[in-house]
């Protein structure tokens, strides 16, 4: 920077700061003050012991003074001024200058802060802390822009509850639409990540609703991506292709291609039916690395890793999550580590890595401590089971097989879960749109009637027709509105693959069982049973397969059932079955039969390359009494003794028998 130009004395006319009392005392005031400051140090250190005596001193490059009769100078060609008028000049050349030369601009700054946002965090927080110093010269929309900066960086850093807060007072009382349509858009994404799934399906169609009043593109842009990527994780990947259609149709000019084509390749792989090596994703992560957008290519390796390893290619998947986890935890981005770690320990393990795999999935519990429900923490805790399982640490192994059972149920509750509060919230709307429409039928065909009245003689015929007509409309809106509640009460209660009861409903109609059969003493028995090596049958064979064996399990087992035994699926490849009036003594021929239904499903045709076979465990009312949680826990039990024994076999809860002799026995109850 250069030196800020000297201020020459003639430039200062105002003859009221001569004196150090009236309208000029408060200006020279702060000359004294940063005169007082500057003691000490080069011209502009001015004692006012030494002020004149400064003054009549040369110094280099300045011609020497020139000195009147009273011993006071004045610097050469220029006439003197009186004392106080050379200080102030000197003081305003020594300070204002160089502070307009170190001031950013608060619009510049703010430009630089959405730059920054997901390329560069830390540069973003500093670009904050910049803002903050210079609030009080910020203008009101700046302001708010900046609180709704605040407002991301707080969800972006975890703290999800104070970055809604703020976000919902943006939207209630910021003055600048286009502020109020970028919170709700951020808060649509809190929303999805709080798990509040019927909020933020609401919160999506209110922001598809606004849409055409924004003209912004980046907002629109912004707002396109968070509704791509919400109806990918709701499975609907055909929307959220259309989304990223969207995206491209509404890009900003100089905006990059990096959020459009992560969203895009992420659907697809979502969606099922790619390769590690599939050209559209090394395309995507070459734009966003481009782009300096690290956090989406390194999601877009995550897809690629879980492809590798369900390929059994584990060995370059360590290469590729090694290579890139320094980045990834230098972006600082917790629920990207977590997953990392995670599908690194995955490999690791598939390789034998035992030690290496058990550290990393450690680190990788310890990064989404934060969030109770994600797959990470479920592929964790499942290689922590199978390293202590390995090494013979059967207390060990039970824990974790108990956190990683619990973390995958809850995993897979919550996505069904979200598809479910996807298809309410779809069905409302729904309903509440043909509501409106046939609201607006009748106001219309009202408005017609009105007009009819006057010419009722003439269009008697007319006024008959119409309200025929509106008495179908009406009777058609029904049967629709009847028929949707008839379909959303059957999503809501069964499950949408095997078409048996979905573990909520389940819950419900066998407590009510239990309870009438506690008030009538009679007993009921619970069974529990896994596929056994699933997760095989849907690596060797694919999902659709895997699909397919959960559909004849369903369906061999209800062959086996009365009208008055509840059967439910409890979530990914585990059933139950509640039988009332059978006592655990009679329990033990049934339980045999449904195994040998379920294992002879490998003998058909379509599954014949398929090994299908399940582990039974089961409780009574007799022992674990009729509370549902107890029986649940005691044949939960039994279960896990099944396929320690070996799988494939039928295990009553203790104490009622030791553990099983061989695979498909049972040993007698002690």
């Amino acid at each position: 920077m250069g030196q800020p130009a000297p201020v020459r004395p003639l430039a200062i006319r105002n003859p009221l700061l001569h004196a150090r009392t009236g309208p000029g005392a408060a200006l020279w005031r702060i000359v004294e003050r940063r005169r007082a400051a500057r003691a000490g140090q080069g011209r502009c250190d001015m004692d006012p012991a030494n002020d004149s005596k400064r003054a009549l001193q040369p110094s280099a490059g300045r011609p020497r003074s020139r000195v009147d009769a009273a011993g006071r100078g004045s610097p050469a060609g220029h006439p003197r001024l009186p004392r106080p008028m050379w200080v102030l000049a000197a003081a305003l050349a020594c300070a204002t200058p160089t502070h307009a030369q170190t001031t950013v601009p608060a619009t510049e700054l703010i430009a630089r802060a959405e730059q920054q946002r997901t390329a560069d965090n830390a540069g973003f927080r500093a670009s904050l802390a910049q803002l903050d110093a210079s609030r009080q010269a910020l203008t009101e929309p700046q302001k708010w822009h900046l609180r709704y900066l605040h407002a991301w960086q707080q969800d972006f850093g975890g703290d999800i509850e104070g970055a809604q807060r703020n976000l919902r007072e943006i939207i209630a009382q910021a003055p600048d639409p286009l502020i109020r349509f970028r919170a709700r858009t951020t808060l649509l994404n809190t929303m999805a990540l709080t798990r509040h799934y019927e909020d933020a399906y609401r919160e999506l169609d209110l922001l598809m609703q606004e849409m055409p009043q924004v003209q912004d593109l980046a907002a629109r842009f912004q707002a396109l991506a968070e509704a791509a990527q919400l109806m990918t994780a709701a499975g609907q990947y055909d929307l959220s292709l259309r989304f990223v259609d969207q995206m491209l149709a509404n890009r900003p000019p100089g905006a990059g291609l990096c959020r459009a084509r992560f969203n895009a390749e992420h659907a697809r792989y979502r969606r099922g039916g790619l390769k590690s090596n599939d050209a559209g994703f090394a395309e995507a992560i070459g734009l966003c690395e481009a782009e300096g957008e690290t956090g989406f290519a390194n999601q877009l390796r995550c897809d690629i890793a879980e492809m590798l390893i369900s390929q059994h290619e584990a060995a370059a998947a360590i290469v590729l999550l090694r290579r890139h986890l320094p980045e990834v935890e230098r972006f600082g981005y917790k629920r990207q580590m977590a997953h990392f770690k995670a599908l690194l320990a995955q490999a690791l393990l598939a390789e034998g890595q035992w030690g290496a795999a058990r550290s990393s999935a450690l680190a990788a519990i310890d990064d989404g401590r934060g969030d109770g429900i994600s797959e990470p923490l479920a592929i964790a805790y499942q290689v922590l089971y199978a390293v202590a399982h390995r090494a013979g640490n059967d207390t060990e192994a039970l824990a974790w097989y108990q956190k990683y059972s619990e973390a995958e149920r809850a995993y897979l509750d919550d996505a069904s879960a979200q598809a479910q509060a996807y298809q309410r919230v779809h069905l409302r709307l729904a309903e509440r749109r043909r509501e409106a429409e046939a609201l607006g039928s009748r106001n219309r065909i009202l408005q017609l009637q009105q007009s009819l009245d006057r010419k009722a003689m003439q269009a008697s015929g007319l006024l008959i027709a119409l309200l025929l007509t509106l008495l179908a409309s009406v009777a058609f809106w029904v049967f629709r509105l009847k028929r949707s509640q008839r379909r959303f009460m059957r999503l809501a209660r069964h499950d949408g693959l095997t078409g048996i009861f979905n573990r909520q409903h389940f819950v419900e109609c066998a407590e009510e069982v239990l309870a009438a059969a506690s008030l009538r003493h009679e007993p009921a028995c619970l069974i529990l049973f896994d596929l056994d090596h699933f997760k095989q049958i849907n690596d060797a064979h694919g999902h659709l397969v895997g699909d397919r064996v959960l559909r004849r399990t369903a369906e061999v087992c209800r062959q086996q059932l009365r009208r008055n035994d509840i059967f439910g699926r409890l979530g990914g490849e585990e059933f139950g079955i509640l039988l009332p009036g059978c006592a655990v003594d009679t329990v033990m021929a049934r339980a045999e039969a449904i195994r040998a239904a379920i294992a002879s499903t490998s003998d058909e045709r379509d599954l014949r390359d398929v090994t299908v076979s399940a582990s039974l465990g089961i409780a009574g009312t007799r022992d674990a009494g009729y509370d549902l949680r107890q029986l649940m826990a005691d044949a939960d039990d039994a279960l896990y003794r099944a396929k320690h024994a070996g799988r494939n076999q039928v295990v009553i809860a203790s104490p009622f028998c030791d553990e099983p002799e061989s695979a498909g026995a049972v040993s007698p109850a002690r």
